[in-house]
């Protein structure tokens, strides 16, 4: 059973191939709904081939505020998205790593570079840019 509250215009497109025919019915069904859309849930039943838009109470723990909360993702998770790191600051790594006794080829493998490439970071090989 899928339980789906009222999903957003992209999820369709992220979902697992599987779920995306349901979601887009699910979403198509939402657009029928007149008021307050937090007040219903899709429901999907596989083993009853049961599909239907139906009134569902929010958890009692629930409130506006923590709706608004869910809505901003910056409040809830500032750090959600982490900077990557920089190619310098790779490069330093590998050089603290083999500086640890880790091999070229540990390396390599922890920055999913080749090992010619993990050499030149350690051995500060310049790059040329084509």
């Amino acid at each position: 059973v899928l339980v789906i509250r009222n999903p957003g215009a992209l999820q369709p497109l992220t979902e697992r191939r599987e779920l995306g025919p349901i979601i887009a019915k699910a979403r198509e069904a939402f657009t029928e709904v007149a008021g307050n859309r937090q007040e219903w849930t899709f429901v999907h039943a596989v083993t009853g081939y049961f599909e239907a838009l139906l009134p569902a109470e929010l958890p009692t723990f629930w409130s506006e505020e923590i709706s608004t909360l869910f809505s901003d993702m910056a409040m809830v998770a500032p750090n959600a998205h982490p900077k990557l790191p920089t190619l310098e600051e790779k490069i330093q790594s590998a050089v603290d790593l083999r500086q640890e006794g880790i091999s070229y080829r540990e390396i390599a493998r922890r920055f999913n570079v080749s090992v010619g490439t993990s050499y030149n970071w350690v051995n500060d090989f310049p790059y040329e840019v084509d």
